[in-house]
């Protein structure tokens, strides 16, 4: 069954389905103003890989965020050291690597 229509090597290779594949947890973070990684399509990925091991996260003012993020203010932008990052140190703490001490 179809998962949807990102496909790479030549139409072979159905991206969303190998990524629901792999075990480990993910978490997805996206700005409402993100142009390069649009939120719809980042929405679409989420709803596709197992709640229990993965997090969607937008990072708008409709969310409770200081502004709508771009996809270069998820990095660099003047809320993201009070915004963006407690929430990979935290999505991180809980989720720490196998193996890891």
């Amino acid at each position: 069954a179809s998962t949807g229509d990102w496909r790479m090597v030549g139409g072979e290779l159905e991206v969303i389905a190998e990524l629901a594949s792999i075990g480990v947890p993910w978490q997805m973070i996206c700005g409402r103003r993100d142009g390069l990684t649009p939120p719809h399509h980042v929405e679409n990925l989420a709803a596709q890989l197992p709640p229990r091991t993965s997090r969607y996260v937008m990072f708008s003012a409709e969310d409770g965020h200081a502004v709508d993020y771009g996809h270069i203010d998820l990095v660099i932008g003047r809320h993201s050291p009070n915004e963006v990052f407690p929430a990979l140190v935290e999505w991180f703490a809980a989720h720490p690597a196998k193996g890891a001490s």
